[in-house]
């Protein structure tokens, strides 16, 4: 330590919560009356705020999630499975998705220029990542570090994925419904695949290697997210 060092300057090193490298930004809301209508997500940040012709609309650093007030459906979906997106007759908003659906979301004639906006603020948020870290698993990590209990979270000890942890969190049957398949534990029969897989329990592992065979690289049908 230099012995010349001015102490008033403060401690040289500061420490900085693993969350704060992935700040949330501020809502901006297109009327002050609307309320987020879910419960967020660690690190999941709601960026737009807005009214739909029927319900609200919003717009978050993870999800697009729209209401319909009318018979209280929604469609409530990761951001990037949007395709592209589209206007139609001024007030149509038109979402084309990459699992085949397309959503309609409709504007008052009177606020047109809210479904351009709309359109705007979709079109930029489906552009391709600049950076890995733009991921939104990367700030989801991070604030769960900082937020909530360790014990609660699908890592092992080491920080990594814990299949098992996991499964439990998302509540499945294992025994009545679903089953874990250990038919990729070393690899071999798709290399592209994880250790494990959770299927249905009624599906027995020579089924599935009979299903891989019509499958590009053997890569059957599996649970990923609930």
């Amino acid at each position: 330590m230099d012995s010349g060092a001015d102490d008033s300057e403060g401690p040289s090193v500061e420490h900085i919560q693993t969350s704060e490298l992935f700040p949330c930004c501020s809502l901006r809301s297109d009327d002050p009356t609307l309320q987020v209508p879910y419960p967020v997500l660690c690190g999941e940040a709601v960026e737009f705020l807005g009214r739909t012709a029927d319900g609200v609309i919003t717009l978050s650093n993870y999800r697009l999630f729209i209401r319909s007030f009318a018979d209280n459906s929604c469609v409530n979906m990761p951001i990037k499975l949007v395709e592209y997106v589209d206007v139609r007759d001024l007030c149509q908003l038109l979402i084309y998705c990459k699992d085949a659906r397309t959503i309609r979301c409709s504007f008052e004639e009177r606020y047109r220029e809210d479904c351009m906006e709309w359109h705007r603020r979709l079109s930029l948020a489906i552009n391709p990542m600049q950076k890995i870290e733009d991921c939104f698993a990367f700030a989801f990590y991070a604030w769960c570090m900082d937020q909530v209990e360790p014990t609660s979270l699908p890592f092992s000890q080491d920080g990594g994925y814990d299949f098992f942890k996991e499964i439990e969190r998302m509540g499945f049957r294992l025994g009545e419904v679903w089953r874990i398949c250990e038919l990729n534990t070393n690899y071999k029969f798709c290399p592209t695949y994880p250790k494990y897989h959770l299927v249905p329990v009624w599906i027995t592992d020579q089924e599935l290697e009979k299903v891989a065979q019509f499958r590009a690289m053997k890569r059957i049908p599996s649970v990923v997210w609930r």
